[in-house]
């Protein structure tokens, strides 16, 4: 037994209000960083080998079956989805650059073919995902929160600057909880401080200079999509 694996974990299913309506029947793993593909029916999560290496894999909720996608890539973590579900969005030590500097990959999400780098070779960071909609790629990346243009991810420009900067995300076009926020123009962070505590701000991706300084919105989490 590797006991510097981290530790088997079921799935549950949990609404909106917080209650848990039921736990997915799964075998438990080392399950990490789950995320559910865009027409609800898939789950892509982060599963630790006995190699204490990190791997993406997919689950289709219905049937149980699993499906790996990628392989020896250096600790492949945090998948994400394409706004059409056809792709997982990832991060991998391929480089061997450490923590900060990571490969952004995408590859098809039933693991078909060969993983690509999806802004670049040049596009290093961490926590990569796409807008809903799928005009915008947005990642961080050295203490910068950054957002591109899907149609050409060549062109970046800086969102937010500072240290501890968490897995942003772009919020749904459409959002009967967040209505108070402009549709699929708004970015969600972590940003980490000392005692291992976050925060979750929120910031527009649209014009963000015509904002002051981000917006608050909780303290004590520990990761937010």
């Amino acid at each position: 037994q590797n006991l510097n694996r981290a530790p088997n974990r079921d799935l549950f299913w949990y609404s909106t209000a917080g209650q848990l309506l039921e736990a997915l029947s799964v075998d438990p793993t080392a399950y990490e960083d789950p995320a559910i593909s865009p027409d609800g029916r898939q789950l892509a999560f982060t599963d630790e080998d006995e190699q204490n290496e990190n791997h993406i894999w997919v689950l289709e909720i219905a049937s149980g079956n699993l499906s790996q996608v990628s392989f020896n890539e250096g600790g492949a973590n945090h998948p994400a989805w394409s706004a059409d579900g056809r792709f997982i969005l990832y991060n991998a030590d391929r480089a061997g650059e450490g923590w900060g500097r990571r490969n952004l990959m995408r590859k098809a999400a039933d693991g078909s073919g060969v993983a690509e780098h999806a802004l670049g070779a040049d596009a290093m960071g961490q926590y990569l995902t796409m807008s809903p909609d799928g005009n915008w790629w947005i990642f961080t990346q050295e203490g910068r929160i950054v957002l591109a243009r899907t149609e050409d991810p060549t062109e970046r420009r800086t969102i937010e600057r500072g240290s501890g900067l968490w897995q942003p995300a772009v919020s749904p076009q459409t959002s009967r909880r967040t209505s108070w926020l402009s549709p699929g123009r708004w970015s969600f962070h972590r940003r980490t401080e000392w005692k291992s505590t976050g925060s979750f701000f929120c910031l527009p991706i649209i014009n963000p200079e015509k904002s002051t300084r981000p917006c608050f919105i909780s303290t004590g989490g520990r990761a937010g999509r």
